[in-house]
């Protein structure tokens, strides 16, 4: 099988982009701010909202990266079935 160019959508690694730096900020906020909580100080207000704040943005670079596999993934699966043809 020969080589060929795979494209990156751009948009969407620039949502990837944002998201990691999105959760790097809340985790140097955290760290700065929420030092030495136990584990009943992360259930109250504000912390647990931070601490969810960390989730979500975990979530969505989990599932940009997955929709980004996954657009790699068809564009391989098309130059495969092009290739099948010839």
């Amino acid at each position: 099988m020969k080589q060929f160019q795979l494209t990156i959508n751009e948009e969407l690694a620039g949502l990837l982009r944002s998201a990691t730096e999105l959760n790097s900020l809340l985790n140097s906020y955290v760290q700065e701010h929420f030092k030495g909580l136990d584990y009943q100080d992360w259930q109250e207000y504000p912390a647990k909202q931070f601490a969810e704040m960390q989730n979500s943005t975990l979530d969505m670079m989990s599932d940009l990266s997955d929709i980004i596999g996954y657009d790699i993934a068809q564009q391989v699966n098309a130059e495969v079935k092009k290739e099948a043809k010839v």
